[in-house]
């Protein structure tokens, strides 16, 4: 069924959904959490949340599912079960969910773990799986969404080995900030691989999308009131068609831009007949500019800059 909390929960047990069960848990800004320990109390109670044996567990909404310190993990999956997270905060000990078998779909919510997994690699194993039915293809983690706190779901050392990537196809994980305690925050988002992707992706309000390999085309953002995000990684290059009439790689005209990443974008050259920058701003947009990007006038017009700011505003 269907259960959205009223209030914070101490939890004395694992709630456990088994036996072809489904279940969704709207955690509605709520805390659940565990006063007393839960490891092993009774037999394979590893986390405050559990889906087994063919059954579903779909847990979304605002709220905190936080682990009590040294004890045991936020969520698992044993034998056979279905997770899906699609929203909420997850502070597990060693690991935040963990997949014995089964599968874990992560599409949204915020990882990281209290209790480390060791000095040399605290925070590589926030999501991991059984390294056996890793290897046999029975333990799946799946993730096109979320934060993670000190643990990169595309390049971890999770399943034993170095290089462990959990990210379904066509998405991208993004360094975006760093905590107060100095560990990198990551954001997963899209990957698009075409212009018209691209643009489609970024005038939606909330869009965030990701490239990792060399892109020519730019933007032209002109969705009044559409705030969206694009990341570059990978030491991407970002150019403007090689069209004499595009003034610009980035045209942002009403649009809220959060761009950040750490490659490279590219103004146009030998656009004569006007003033030519890698990013123009107008429209009363907001660009947000974040990251360790290279933004580069062109050159051979009258006025090469890196930005140009016709009405709008750059920080």
């Amino acid at each position: 069924g269907d259960v959205k909390l009223e209030s914070a929960i101490d939890f004395t047990q694992a709630v456990t959904v088994d036996n072809n069960k489904t279940l969704t848990v709207d955690l509605n800004k709520q805390d659940v959490a565990n006063a007393t320990d839960l490891w092993d109390k009774t037999p394979d109670q590893w986390s405050l949340f559990s889906v087994r044996r063919g059954s579903t567990l779909t847990l979304k909404g605002d709220g905190e599912v936080i682990a009590k310190a040294n004890d045991c993990y936020a969520v698992d999956v044993q034998d056979g079960g279905h997770l899906v997270i699609e929203g909420g905060h997850y502070n597990g000990n060693i690991h935040a969910v963990y997949v014995q078998k089964g599968t874990a779909e992560i599409k949204g919510g915020t990882f990281e773990v209290q209790q480390k997994y060791s000095a040399e690699d605290p925070d590589e194993y926030v999501l991991n799986c059984y390294d056996a039915n890793y290897i046999n293809g029975t333990a799946k983690i799946i993730v096109s969404g979320g934060t993670f706190i000190g643990f990169n779901p595309g390049n971890c050392k999770a399943e034993d080995k170095n290089g462990t990537n959990f990210l379904a196809p066509g998405y991208a994980s993004v360094a975006d900030g760093t905590t107060a305690d100095g560990r990198v925050i990551y954001k997963v988002i899209q990957a698009p691989t075409t212009r018209s992707e691209i643009i489609n992706l970024l005038s939606k309000d909330g869009g965030s999308i990701c490239i990792g390999s060399d892109y020519e085309g730019g933007a032209y953002l002109s969705k009044d009131g559409v705030t969206a995000s694009f990341a570059i990684s990978n030491n991407a290059v970002v150019t403007p068609l090689q069209k004499k009439s595009q003034r610009s790689t980035f045209n942002i005209d009403g649009t809220n831009l959060n761009l950040f990443g750490n490659g490279k974008i590219l103004g146009p050259c030998n656009v004569t007949d006007s003033d030519e920058g890698a990013i123009w701003v107008q429209g009363g947009s907001t660009l947000n500019i974040s990251g360790n990007l290279s933004i580069e006038g062109g050159t051979g017009g009258p006025l090469n800059a890196c930005v140009i700011i016709f009405n709008g505003t750059t920080n």
